[in-house]
């Protein structure tokens, strides 16, 4: 191994690049639970196809039983106001 102990990462900035400017947004059922999660740029608008969106679905006790990625599609690449009709 080189010196450069990095070396073999060289391609990781490209896919968390811009990962720490996201904004988180939120639909919550009425306990309190997140039901949808989405993460795009700061300031992006919620019809914009930019979003990473996540659906949670909880047992009686709230325990979360299923984390689902919008059409099975890890890419930020979906519209927040729709995401109901991603799951």
């Amino acid at each position: 191994m080189s010196g450069n102990r990095f070396r073999d990462f060289s391609d990781v900035g490209a896919s968390v690049d811009g990962l720490f400017d996201r904004e988180l947004r939120a639909e919550n059922d009425a306990s309190g639970n997140a039901i949808y999660v989405g993460y795009a740029k700061g300031g992006s608008a919620t019809s914009a196809a930019v979003w990473l969106i996540k659906k949670f679905t909880y047992d009686a006790n709230d325990a979360v039983t299923r984390s689902q990625i919008a059409n099975n599609n890890l890419t930020f690449s979906h519209v927040w106001d729709d995401r109901a009709t991603f799951f």
